[in-house]
């Protein structure tokens, strides 16, 4: 009978450590998960924005982490010495993510830019310039024709050129970004940031209309978009 009891008891033993051993491993991954989330792609936090050569040249900073067609946008904005985030939100870029682009790739160019002026069918308040979209408003993406990669007014122009009424939804609201400006032919041409219609876009960056709408009111003249794919990218810029 002792020897049964002193076998129970070692039973007993070798479980309880084993249920230890387990819920340690189990708070070990766990802890492990956390810090992945930490550090992953998406985190953008304002250690890594402070550090960057963009955050000397500007107050305001776009960032766009793509992970495929999706992405994690963030709004930073710099008040006297401090970076503070003022927006984090989840949009769209291209069909193809972001990268190298050209004319029809339907990727979002890769690097920072400045986001030059607002246009939409309404102005909420925006401190840019601003361009109200007309039934004759187009932006010119026909590699051949001299305006290409302008807005201009007219008649009809050449395909793939964007008649911008015709977007009532994704061009409620919208921010240029100055990609190609030299307007080299087939390099791309008018990449925005706009209203979501749900999905991927041709290149552009979308986000939900509440979010482009404090976008509009918020963004000044001098701001950045910056498009990479993940956070350790932000050291090149």
């Amino acid at each position: 009978m002792k020897k049964w009891y002193a076998l129970c008891s070692v039973l007993l033993l070798f479980s309880a450590l084993s249920f230890f051993t387990v819920k340690v491993n189990q708070s070990h991954i766990k802890r492990l998960n956390v810090d992945y989330q930490i550090s992953g792609s998406t985190y953008v936090n304002k250690s890594s924005i402070s550090k960057t050569k963009l955050s000397k040249r500007t107050k305001q900073i776009l960032v766009v982490v793509g992970n495929g067609s999706h992405a994690k946008i963030q709004l930073w904005q710099k008040k006297g010495k401090k970076w503070l985030k003022k927006m984090a939100t989840n949009g769209h870029v291209g069909k193809y993510g972001i990268g190298k682009t050209h004319e029809g790739a339907m990727k979002t160019p890769y690097g920072a830019y400045k986001l030059t002026f607002a246009f939409g069918t309404s102005n909420p308040g925006t401190k840019l310039p601003f361009r109200n979209i007309t039934p004759n408003s187009w932006w010119v993406e026909d590699s051949n024709d001299p305006n290409y990669n302008t807005w201009q007014e007219g008649g009809s122009f050449n395909k793939p050129s964007e008649h911008l009424i015709d977007y009532p939804v994704q061009y409620k609201y919208g921010i240029v970004i100055n990609y190609n400006s030299k307007r080299v032919p087939w390099k791309g041409s008018g990449f925005f940031v706009h209203v979501s219609n749900g999905g991927y876009t041709a290149g552009c960056v979308s986000l939900s209309r509440s979010k482009m709408n404090y976008l509009m009111r918020t963004i000044k003249p001098g701001a950045y978009i910056l498009n990479i794919n993940n956070v350790n990218q932000l050291k090149r810029f």
